[in-house]
């Protein structure tokens, strides 16, 4: 806990003196990680995603998933605490979350968050079910061009930004 707060206050801090404008942070990696026995967590996040349905696996997976939302819900307080301009550092930032394997190892079935960006455009929305077969690239191409970074030619196999997600 202590750890993953240090980290998302120092990736705010990167931000707020514009040490960077680029963060990727890998939380753990997708097949090692996630253990948790303070809190009563017995497995492995990729071991408890393999649950078979089973109770505990699923109580247990919750918990860590639990674990890893109030992580983020600080790091987007810290952001939002932050004043910058007329707004926000978080109004001034577009964050995505996401996972590099989805339900059932699918590279399809991604659930992806972003956060921030209203100064940027960007219309939030508590949930959007995108078209069947939109690629995440469209996502991060939506995101990249908020941020004013111009995309020439084809980004990946995005197929344009998304409408639904622009003010």
């Amino acid at each position: 806990d202590t750890y993953a707060k240090l980290m998302y206050d120092l990736i705010a801090l990167a931000f707020q003196t514009d040490s960077t404008r680029v963060v990727s942070y890998v939380v753990r990696t997708e097949l090692s990680g996630g253990v948790y026995p303070e809190f009563g967590v017995s497995k492995g996040y990729h071991e408890l995603t393999h649950h078979g349905n089973d109770p505990k696996n699923l109580e247990e997976l919750a918990r860590v998933d639990t674990i890893y939302m109030q992580h983020w819900s600080y790091f987007l307080d810290r952001l939002a605490s932050i004043r910058e301009g007329e707004g926000t550092l978080l109004d001034n930032t577009l964050l995505g979350f996401s996972s590099g394997m989805g339900i059932g190892h699918s590279k399809d079935l991604l659930p992806t968050m972003i956060s921030g960006g209203s100064r940027l455009g960007v219309r939030h929305q508590t949930h959007l079910q995108l078209k069947e077969n939109t690629p995440l690239s469209s996502l991060w191409q939506t995101m990249v061009e908020r941020m004013g970074v111009n995309v020439d030619g084809e980004f990946q196999d995005s197929t344009g930004t998304i409408g639904e997600l622009l003010a």
